[in-house]
């Protein structure tokens, strides 16, 4: 479809529909928080993140039956993952969900999941997963 394309074409975002992810080509880096201290999730570069982000919800609103999972990764060592880990994984995650709800996309269609340490990847990162999608076939 010519808009995913578009979309696709401002180098933000792919779209990997074999494997069911949105490949973000720009990494949503966020400040970092020391472990134990108040979790705070704000983007290391906000502008940046946000167009990103707008890419993704400008791709869910052409594909309206879109649901997709974000997951919010971090680089917490072993001797570290505790409970204060994953509420760090999951409010940055969470944090993703509402910058694109933001954007127009509904709250019902994200799910976030956070992976602190060895239950992800094991470095800061956000990854999206399609969930399913139906192609919007009167999008303008």
């Amino acid at each position: 479809m010519k808009q995913a394309e578009d979309i696709s074409g401002r180098g933000r975002i792919l779209v990997d529909y074999g494997n069911h992810q949105l490949k973000i080509c720009i990494p949503i880096l966020f400040v970092p928080v020391l472990h134990d201290h108040e979790i705070i999730t704000r983007f290391a570069d906000e502008i940046t993140s946000k167009e990103v982000l707008q890419d993704v919800a400008d791709f869910m609103a052409i594909f309206k039956g879109s649901r997709i999972m974000v997951e919010g990764h971090t680089r917490t060592p072993d001797d570290l993952l505790d409970n204060w880990a994953f509420k760090l994984a999951n409010a940055r995650a969470d944090f993703i969900k509402k910058t694109i709800s933001d954007h127009g996309i509904g709250q019902e269609q994200i799910d976030t999941s956070g992976l602190p340490g060895k239950h992800g990847i094991g470095k800061p990162a956000i990854k999206l997963r399609m969930l399913s999608y139906t192609e919007d076939h009167d999008a303008g």
